[in-house]
């Protein structure tokens, strides 16, 4: 299955309250909301990065879930498989970044 292509914040904006499934394993996975999906406030952007505007993902795993900072292939019913690099901001938080 091919991921797909991260463009903005509004491809996740509609998502925000939906279930993530993050695989951890071939066949193990864990499911996270997305709890919030917003722009990122920043100055002026360099040549070399995209074109897009920053914005950060905040997701929400089950209590006692601790997951290391990693890339995980993530899966969501409406929007398809994707590859996000995600961090532990939290207890049960992970947040991705996207500059």
């Amino acid at each position: 299955m091919d991921t797909i292509e991260i463009n903005d914040v509004s491809m996740f904006t509609e998502q925000v309250g939906s279930r993530f499934r993050i695989e951890i394993d071939t066949d193990r996975f864990v499911t996270a909301e997305l709890v919030e999906a917003s722009a990122l406030n920043a100055g002026p952007r360099s040549a070399d990065l995209p074109p897009r505007e920053p914005f950060s993902l905040l997701f929400q795993v089950e209590q006692g879930i601790e997951l290391p900072q990693q890339t995980y292939r993530i899966h969501h019913e409406s929007l398809g498989e994707l590859m996000l690099f995600l961090t532990p901001v939290g207890a049960g938080r992970l947040e991705s970044v996207f500059n």
